[in-house]
């Protein structure tokens, strides 16, 4: 039925948008209308065929070992190349920048053509124009003209993966799970994180798409501040453990520097993490947001936590050190930072140099910025919530379910798990897209890092894209420049701490459509509730000796409705994930 609808809304679409672009045989690569183009290299010269009709088929199914469960016990190396078969696979592909590509297509860059020669398998890219692409989706799916291999299913596709499975759509790729060695080994390696493995496996006997895997998950952001006045205090970021450190170093940066409001605080309170080891985290976004304490659900703004929390945010307030205007400031105010007026605040690693001289006008010629690690409420601390890494991207690889001989698709794509095909789709190749530093480590060309596009959309456009594609990504390689030593040591150093993700809620929950219509019937009313209460506790507008009463009207606008779904949806979750360990 679901297919039959699609088909009937899209037939006119299909004569108007089309007019023949979306078969196999029309359009080029970089087409404006933003149509989807293809561009098709034939698959090199490979060795002597091994078998008598002279096709030849380097598969790993069943050459290498697994455990019990059928999980493979190491990670598998790939002979190659895979084939010397004349199949073609088609390949739904975007970027940020077409206008990059060479005239001949996609296909002619580096990588794509290098990943060509070593698998023997041959690729031809529809090229959807990015901003065309969640319109041309529908239109391809209701035409049945899906490429085998689609990127980013989930983020164009309506409705739940699993119905794309049900609906004949999608390849539920678990049946091929022999012919992926290397993600299966990959999925199966952090049976702590329940999110890990729900994400990468839906439902019980179903996987639909290989998912982009970071190696080295990294904070992108945290807490910095002055380097110098450190240095003229006789001081060291390694010194600042605690929030009583903390909350001192604010006090002396007042009174040694006049800094009028030392702790930058923003509306949404915290983006940062730097209050996490409070057992809560503060920060106010669109949603309730959800930790879970010894099995039991609980909602963040509604706890002793919270008030713990806001208790020591309303001291910082009082002693003047937070700007009296904080909730006028839903980002960080560069002013503030170059004129000394406050000197600790949230940050991205990217932008350190942008707030020091000579990249920045400052009141103070020698400025620098140091991270700061997560301030602990004791020494020692393990850390339970709040943890801002992922260790899986958005990117993905969904196959159509249409596809013939999918076994050397998947193994195509597994490629690109292992340690050579990773290393090949995080850095490209030798000499265009990075070369080797005098220690040996690979570093960003020239090319990429000094991209008139920008270093970021290079990277995306000349390497796997893992915002869209699957495979391995490593957030670190951003740093692999002439002076980016510093700044990835802002990022390892703002993820140095005892972490356990004990009260963590797993990201990958998801909830029933009775369960969803129920919670908005109650959802929005209680975000509205702490927006409009919660904030004044800050400056004392509603003193704290009425958090009693604040709590009272949360369960009034619906808490306990709420804290039941929950409850209730993370229960089935938890059952669902011992079944898969």
């Amino acid at each position: 039925m679901k297919k039959t609808m699609l088909i009937l809304l899209a037939i006119c679409f299909l004569i108007a948008l089309f007019s023949g672009a979306c078969t196999n045989k029309t359009a080029t690569e970089g087409d404006p209308t933003g149509a989807p183009t293809q561009s098709t290299t034939e698959a090199p010269e490979t060795q002597p065929p091994e078998e008598p009709d002279g096709v030849f088929y380097n598969l790993p199914v069943g050459k290498y070992e697994v455990d019990e469960k059928g999980v493979p016990t190491a990670p598998y190396v790939y002979p190659l190349p895979l084939t010397n078969s004349d199949e073609v696979y088609t390949y739904l592909y975007t970027s940020f920048m077409p206008d990059s590509f060479p005239e001949e297509g996609y296909s002619a860059l580096s990588y794509p053509a290098e990943l060509r020669n070593r698998t023997g398998v041959t690729i031809e890219y529809v090229v959807v124009a990015l901003q065309s692409l969640r319109e041309q989706f529908p239109i391809l799916l209701a035409a049945d003209d899906l490429p085998n291999v689609i990127i980013n299913a989930k983020g164009y596709f309506q409705g739940p993966l699993t119905s794309g499975v049900e609906d004949g759509y999608f390849a539920n790729l678990y049946e091929y799970r022999e012919y992926m060695p290397n993600y299966w080994y990959i999925a199966h390696l952090h049976p702590e994180d329940p999110s890990y493995l729900s994400q990468l496996l839906p439902e019980d006997g179903m996987l639909i798409s290989m998912w982009n895997i970071e190696l080295e998950p990294t904070y992108y952001n945290g807490t910095a501040t002055r380097g110098d006045w450190l240095e003229k205090l006789g001081m060291v970021n390694d010194d600042l453990v605690t929030f009583d450190d903390i909350y001192n170093l604010l006090k002396t940066f007042k009174t040694e520097f006049d800094c009028d409001w030392p702790y930058m605080l923003i509306s949404t309170l915290d983006n940062y993490g730097f209050f996490n080891a409070m057992d809560t985290i503060p920060v106010i976004g669109n949603t309730l947001a959800a930790l879970v304490d010894n099995g039991q659900v609980a909602f963040t703004h509604t706890r002793t936590q919270d008030f713990n929390f806001m208790t020591l945010i309303n001291q910082w307030y009082s002693e003047g050190l937070i700007a009296p205007d904080w909730m006028s400031m839903d980002v960080i105010d560069r002013s503030l930072i170059s004129d000394g007026k406050s000197g600790v605040f949230g940050c991205v690693a990217t932008e350190v140099p942008g707030y020091e001289p000579p990249n920045a006008e400052v009141a103070d010629p020698d400025m620098y910025l140091v991270p700061l690690h997560m301030p602990l409420v004791y020494e020692g601390q393990t850390i339970h919530c709040g943890d801002l890494r992922k260790r899986v991207s958005n990117g993905s690889w969904t196959i159509n379910a249409k596809t013939e001989n999918i076994p050397l698709l998947v193994s195509y794509l597994d490629y690109l798990y292992s340690e050579e095909g990773g290393f090949l789709s995080i850095w490209g190749v030798e000499g265009d897209t990075f070369v080797y530093d005098e220690n040996g480590e690979p570093m960003l060309s020239d090319f990429i890092y000094e991209h008139p596009g920008g270093m970021s959309m290079a990277l995306c456009t000349f390497m796997n894209n893992p915002l869209f594609e699957g495979g391995v990504s490593n957030a670190l390689r951003g740093y692999a420049y002439p002076g980016g030593d510093r700044l990835k040591s802002f990022a390892e150093y703002w993820g140095d701490y005892d972490y356990d993700g004990a009260m963590q809620w797993p990201s990958s929950i998801t909830f029933t459509p009775e369960q969803t219509n129920s919670l908005t019937q109650y959802s929005v009313d209680l975000m509205t509730y702490i927006r409009e209460n919660y904030l004044l506790f800050v400056d004392g507008s509603k003193p704290l000796s009425e958090w009693n009463s604040y709590v009272d009207g949360l369960v009034a606008s619906g808490l306990n409705e709420c804290q039941e779904i929950y409850q209730e949806a993370y229960e089935a979750f938890m059952e669902r994930i011992a079944s898969l360990q």
